[in-house]
């Protein structure tokens, strides 16, 4: 879907394509928070960005001879690929060290490289799906909780795959191969396929974790009594 045709005058006649900016804005902050929220398991985030990034950088390669902003996504991609997998051996359970806020820059770089990417948002949406399903289940509990949507708590689905006696390494290999099976469907399937596999994500994913928070409170409720 292009916007680029929505422009407003700035500054002595210079345009702007309005939308498309905008919606450029709120998918870096969001990718970058919703990353961000990832790291709540030892080796679960890196190996998210890897796939990720890897997932991406393949889709813009098959562009990257028509236009060079594709072949640059390609680049920027496999970068983040491999800082990612570097980063990862001293991450994964237990890990030695640990990702800071200096970890955001690979965010925004694998952000705006989905961007550049001529494979489409689409592809990013679909194999970062549970962390992003995640995250907008996230958003929508603790504001309707009455709580500011940043406010840190232990409700993510890590924490709960936790809460039911899952191992980190577990977690993390779970998070893995959930991306890496729908990075693989991102590289068959038209965009249409697409669209639909990331509406069945969310309806699935979504139902799950509503439903494990549902048995944890319930559980909970029993041991209180």
């Amino acid at each position: 879907m292009n916007f680029s045709h929505l422009q407003i005058p700035f500054l002595d006649g210079i345009a702007i394509s309005f939308l498309a900016d905008l919606i450029a804005i709120l998918w870096i902050v969001w990718v970058m928070n919703m990353l961000n929220w990832s790291k709540g398991v030892d080796g679960q985030m890196p190996g998210i960005v890897a796939i990720s990034a890897i997932i991406i950088g393949v889709l813009s390669l098959r562009f990257s001879h028509l236009d060079q902003t594709s072949a640059t996504a390609a680049t920027l991609s496999f970068i983040v690929a491999g800082s990612s997998l570097g980063f990862l051996i001293f991450n994964f359970y237990p890990a030695k060290i640990f990702p800071g806020y200096g970890a955001t820059a690979i965010y925004l770089i694998l952000a705006v490289a989905s961007i550049l990417s001529g494979a489409k948002l689409a592809t990013a949406i679909l194999v970062m799906g549970v962390p992003m399903t995640d995250g907008f289940i996230t958003i929508a509990r603790r504001i309707l909780s009455g709580r500011s949507p940043f406010w840190h708590d232990k409700k993510h689905l890590h924490h709960l795959l936790l809460s039911l006696g899952f191992g980190q390494r577990r977690i993390a290999l779970f998070y893995w191969t959930i991306s890496a099976i729908l990075g693989a469907l991102s590289l068959v399937l038209s965009s249409k396929g697409k669209l639909f596999a990331i509406i069945m994500l969310v309806i699935l994913a979504g139902g799950a974790i509503l439903f494990l928070q549902f048995l944890l409170k319930r559980a909970d409720d029993k041991t209180s009594i």
